[in-house]
């Protein structure tokens, strides 16, 4: 069991070795101007006052949120060297567990990843934003590989969550793959036997309407989480969302809103 962790974690510093020789060239990158810059005006909106870029809307808060407070203790360019560090460390990790899961033998993410480095500088899907500075997308596109590999072994909660996360780094990498993942789960037949999710939909929104019958602001509905359960008509929010597959919930709903703000 520990032999095969180790070599786990060996296989994963040597994805992660081939992302750093493919990527590691001089900062700033394409792109790491403005996300940076705008994760660091986030944290710091006295940084360059007046710039009418740094001042426009967020588009990408969540990666400005989670990675912008560095500024307090980097300069622009040692954030821009840890971010590229953290997001070919999540793509090295989540690689590995995709080839392991569709080809289950020791090492073969190596060559695996030597194709895909190779693919994205010379075939017809060159230039996309995968391996390299860092960006919203070089923190999604780790989340939507976990959620394939949960796909391969139907884990479709967890890949769920993954799909959230991809999502919320950056929507058109997780709408889609949420998209695609949802087909796939209609497809491969595991819906069947599960609660209909719009009766879900429906429990939900009568027990809001019994509890707030007033039409009281639905913040007062959160203040009542206390952090593990809420019962809705005698049923936990656990239980609603197991039934309702969470892989669907949570992954298609921060897409479908998302994609409605950025239409």
């Amino acid at each position: 069991m520990r032999s095969g962790r180790f070599k786990t974690v060996l296989e994963v510093i040597a994805v992660f070795a081939v992302f750093f020789l493919f990527g590691a060239w001089m900062t700033p990158d394409v792109n790491e101007t403005h996300y940076i810059g705008k994760a660091i005006n986030y944290w710091n909106p006295d940084w360059i006052q007046g710039d009418p870029f740094l001042e426009s809307r967020d588009a990408h808060w969540t990666f400005y949120f989670v990675f912008g407070w560095l500024t307090f203790f980097f300069s622009p360019v040692g954030m821009a060297w840890i971010g590229r560090v953290i997001a070919w460390g999540l793509l090295a990790w989540s690689w590995q567990r995709l080839s392991y899961t569709l080809i289950p033998v020791r090492w073969v993410a190596i060559p695996t990843t030597l194709a895909l480095a190779y693919y994205i500088e010379s075939f017809h899907m060159a230039g996309e934003w995968l391996i390299g500075g860092i960006e919203g997308k070089s923190l999604a596109y780790p989340f939507v590989f976990f959620a394939l590999a949960a796909i391969l072994h139907r884990q479709w909660n967890r890949a769920g969550i993954f799909l959230g996360i991809a999502c919320a780094f950056y929507v058109l990498v997780g709408g889609w793959a949420t998209i695609i993942a949802a087909v796939l789960f209609f497809a491969s037949g595991d819906w069947r036997g599960r609660e209909n999710p719009r009766e879900y939909v429906e429990l939900c929104r009568k027990a809001v309407d019994a509890k707030y019958p007033n039409g009281e602001r639905i913040d007062s509905f959160f203040k009542d989480f206390d952090g593990s359960r809420i019962q809705f008509l005698g049923k936990s929010i656990q239980d609603c969302l197991s039934q309702a597959d969470l892989a669907v919930f949570i992954g298609a709903v921060p897409s479908t809103a998302a994609t409605s703000v950025v239409s």
